[in-house]
């Protein structure tokens, strides 16, 4: 790639997200709205970083490459913030709160993996997607699903047990604790540093989410911003140590949490919105589910700008047939699971 590709693809990136850009301070209604806007945006970048990641050694290509995590842990974040607000809003939230999360996510994963088998059957080898025998299904399944998505059902999990267990005065510090010690276990066990470098972005949503007003209002003040910065440089540091050693993986957290920070002021501040991120965000946690089939389809590319358009635009493509597909698998079990009621 030359600087003329990292050019494009920084202004392409900008545009979807600056057009439409309006200035308007929020309240707390719309923290949750304004953070959503970012989503489908998110998946694109994550994409686009998968792709260039293979080409050269930019500044712009190592930036992508090196802070995928973050990008990941903003969806950990949103959701954590969005189930406490959930929870306090609706009434019986955690009625069948897990059997919901569980049937969603696994029905999800399964038609997702439904479709790599359908590409695997078209496009010979892409990835062994379909198992040799019905006994190595499982093993297959579990493998070709992207490790997100079952990340998200302990963080479930871990939400379920910290707001079912604890009084409101004890909520927060329980879904830390649980957090911290599941970062720990996947430590212990080995697991790959995707598993750990962002744990500290769910527990973070409750939090904002129960003293909202307080946080807001330290880091709109030189103090907060002095605090904002000295945790970005720490963050930074994250880049000089490999991805499996443990100081590494506690500065990644930190990094996670200074940059939830400043999306948290960004949208406190402006409102983000086009057609493009509209359509987008619908979609999102299907582009990023996707992307990967096509990724691994087009490795042999040597073009970098031919590889970047049939990805976004075959992932796009998918996504919104997964969306469409899973919308009402999801709609025809939630409508079984409320009838066991």
């Amino acid at each position: 790639m030359s600087i003329f590709g990292d050019v494009s693809i920084l202004l392409m990136l900008s545009i979807i997200l600056i057009v439409g850009v309006k200035r308007i301070e929020s309240d707390k209604e719309q923290i949750l709205t304004r953070l959503n806007a970012f989503r489908g945006w998110i998946a694109i970048v994550i994409i686009v970083g998968h792709v260039v990641a293979d080409y050269s050694s930019s500044i712009l290509t190592t930036v992508l490459s090196r802070t995928q995590f973050i990008l990941v842990a903003f969806f950990f974040f949103v959701s954590s913030y969005g189930l406490t607000k959930s929870f306090y809003k609706k009434d019986h939230y955690l009625s069948s709160f897990l059997v919901k999360k569980i049937v969603y996510l696994v029905t999800l994963a399964f038609i997702s993996y439904l479709i790599y088998c359908v590409l695997d059957v078209f496009v010979a080898d892409i990835s062994g997607y379909i198992p040799n025998s019905v006994k190595e299904f499982p093993k297959t399944f579990w493998i070709s699903t992207n490790w997100y998505m079952w990340e998200l059902l302990i963080w479930y999990v871990i939400f379920y047990i910290s707001f079912r267990l604890s009084d409101h005065k004890k909520r927060v510090v329980m879904a830390w604790m649980l957090s911290i010690g599941a970062a720990v276990c996947f430590y212990a066990l080995n697991g790959e540093p995707c598993w750990y470098a962002s744990v500290i972005t769910f527990p973070l949503g409750i939090s904002l989410f129960m003293n909202e007003n307080r946080l807001l209002k330290f880091f709109k003040n030189i103090r907060g911003y002095i605090c904002l910065v000295i945790l970005l440089c720490v963050g930074m540091m994250a880049l000089l140590f490999p991805n499996t050693n443990i100081i590494g993986g506690m500065l990644r957290n930190v990094m996670c949490l200074a940059v939830m920070l400043v999306i948290i002021l960004i949208g406190s501040k402006v409102e983000i919105g086009n057609p493009v991120i509209r359509v987008l965000n619908k979609i999102s946690a299907e582009l990023y589910l996707m992307q990967f089939p096509f990724l691994i389809m087009t490795r042999e590319y040597d073009n970098w700008l031919i590889r970047m358009v049939i990805v976004l635009v075959c992932t796009f493509l998918a996504a919104g047939i997964l969306h469409i597909l899973n919308l009402n698998v999801k709609r025809l079990l939630e409508r079984i699971i409320e009838k066991d009621e």
